[in-house]
């Protein structure tokens, strides 16, 4: 008898998009900070070395964060090294929009 071989599991829509393991940077992305930085650490599972990370792309602001795409967020999580939910579970995107309705 010969062994069967298991098929391939599907790509997590989160983590892979036709292939392209999320190969292109956002767009959101800045070289420096327009004027003072947002406290990135106001969002919930953002401490001070994930804000350092998210600087270190070039993430400064939480208008930033609020126009992210999916891809964005799967490129971000795979460049920060964070679990791939992370950004998902805690919700920065509506997070971020949050404190820019803040008056």
């Amino acid at each position: 008898l010969q062994a069967r071989k298991a098929p391939k599991p599907k790509p997590d829509a989160r983590t892979e998009r036709s292939g392209d393991l999320f190969s292109r940077p956002p767009e959101v992305l800045l070289k420096a900070p327009e004027g003072v930085p947002d406290p990135l650490q106001r969002i919930n599972g953002v401490g001070p070395v994930l804000e350092a990370k998210l600087n270190d792309l070039g993430i400064y602001h939480f208008r930033q964060i609020a126009a992210l795409s999916e891809d964005d967020i799967g490129w971000i999580a795979a460049q920060m090294n964070a679990f791939p939910n992370r950004i998902l579970r805690d919700r920065w995107v509506e997070q971020a929009q949050t404190f820019l309705d803040e008056p």
